[in-house]
């Protein structure tokens, strides 16, 4: 990592979705400076979830680590 580098998460619901807090299979991602670096299709348990981004200590220029947790 360096000074100015973003990380961001986001999720994707199926469009016809009513309710983001219902049990439904969705699309997480993660980017790095506004590239997707990682997705993941998980079912999302009924009443949502929280993403959490840890970046490990031993991350560097030339290589970084990212865990992405969801809590409920």
């Amino acid at each position: 990592m360096k000074v100015g580098n973003t990380i961001g998460w986001g999720v994707f619901y199926d469009e016809d979705c009513e309710d983001d807090k219902a049990e439904q299979l969705c699309l997480v991602y993660v980017m790095f400076n506004k590239l997707i670096v990682d997705v993941l299709f998980v079912l999302q348990p009924e009443g949502g979830f929280v993403p959490i981004v840890l970046l490990q200590p031993y991350g560097n220029e030339e290589s970084y680590s990212i865990v992405l947790l969801f809590f409920f």
